[in-house]
C-alpha cells in the first residue's frame, strides 16, 4: 500500500506541516509528520539536491514532487506545495506571496 496524505495544516511557526500513512516506511506503521519546506528552498539546487530534501518527506510527497529535470522537479514540487497550502487558512497568505514573488511558477519540464 502506498502512503498518503492525511492531513495538513500548519505549526505554531506557520510552517506546512502533513500527516501522512507510513506503512511502507515504518516498521510499526501509524503515521509520519514533517515540516515540508518552502519551494524556495530547492531555488538553487542540482536535481540530486533536491531528491535528498525531498526524500527526507512521506513516500505520499516525494513520489508526487519528483521529476526527472531540476526545472521539472521545482515545478511539481511548487504545484504540490500550493495544492496542500491553499488548504491550510494559515498558509495562504505563503501562496499569494510566493505567486507574486514568481517563486510558485508552474513550469514544464
Amino acid at each position: 500500500m502506498v502512503p498518503f496524505i492525511i492531513k495538513c495544516g500548519a505549526n505554531s511557526n506557520l510552517e506546512l506541516v502533513i500527516k501522512a500513512d507510513a506503512d511502507s516506511q515504518e516498521p510499526k506503521g501509524g503515521e509520519i509528520v514533517r515540516v515540508v519546506p518552502r519551494p524556495t528552498v530547492l531555488q538553487n539546487m542540482r536535481l540530486e539536491e533536491m531528491k535528498q530534501v525531498i526524500s527526507e518527506q512521506p513516500e505520499a510527497l516525494s513520489l508526487f514532487a519528483l521529476a526527472r529535470t531540476a526545472a521539472g522537479t521545482r515545478a511539481q514540487y511548487s504545484r504540490l506545495y500550493r495544492t496542500l497550502a491553499v488548504k491550510v487558512p494559515a498558509r495562504r497568505d505563503l501562496v499569494s506571496e510566493l505567486e507574486k514573488g514568481g517563486m510558485l511558477e508552474d513550469v514544464n519540464s
